[in-house]
């Protein structure tokens, strides 16, 4: 589930800030997915997302003091945001937190959402929900590569060019959101993408631990 929050984001400049907070996302996977209008469902499912005019992303924001864990802030954030009840997800597991450019740690919360689930975007802060086939992840038409220096480091992003064919939307998917959807892809399938990756292809979890520690020694060592 993929979402846009309203509203563009400030500045994208690289610099140097310490911890300010965590923060999670919920990144729900649907059991089936519409490929066209007329029906039929992929057996592998989708990621939901969330929209505005500002970014595409997955539902999530800033923990607060009445979250017990990173579960908790992420089924918050995705009940305020897409409508999302909390007995309406099965958590399956929590990735390897990822530090931003701003010093965020943010950990993504992974779960099931049963395909019956309807969206209802707070229109204060989404302007719509929709779906990707996690299969669009690995195998996409419109996918470029750069590689950026994020606390001394080269670090490799992704960019992803979405049509929806049922509403005829292009969504640009790149940043966090990728770099999420995209290892959640790999874990989810198995299989091997049409690019190449920053991961470890036969240990995702093993080499994503290894950069969020050197990441994260850089960072602690410059507070």
């Amino acid at each position: 589930m993929l979402s846009r929050p309203l509203g563009p984001r400030g500045g994208k400049s690289l610099t140097w800030r310490a911890f300010w907070g965590r923060a999670s996302l919920c990144a729900c996977v649907s059991d089936c997915v519409q490929r066209e209008a007329a029906g039929g469902c992929s057996p592998h499912g989708a990621a939901m997302l969330r929209t505005s005019p500002g970014e595409v992303c997955f539902p999530g924001g800033k923990s607060e003091p009445g979250d017990r864990d990173e579960i908790a802030t992420a089924l918050r954030e995705a009940e305020e945001e897409v409508g999302l009840q909390p007995h309406q997800v099965e958590v399956i597991c929590r990735l390897v937190p990822y530090i931003n450019k701003n010093g965020a740690m943010i950990t993504p919360v992974v779960g099931f959402i049963d395909s019956s689930f309807q969206a209802q975007p707070n229109p204060h802060e989404v302007s719509e929900v929709f779906l990707v086939p996690l299969e669009f992840f690995l195998s996409p038409r419109t996918h470029y590569s750069f590689y950026s220096t994020i606390f001394g480091h080269r670090v490799l992003f992704h960019y992803f060019g979405y049509m929806d064919r049922q509403n005829q939307s292009t969504y640009q998917i790149w940043g966090l959101t990728a770099r999420f959807a995209l290892l959640t892809a790999l874990i989810v399938l198995q299989k091997q993408p049409s690019f190449d990756v920053e991961y470890d292809l036969n240990d995702l979890m093993s080499s994503s631990e290894q950069y969020f520690v050197k990441i994260h020694r850089t960072v602690k060592s410059n507070l």
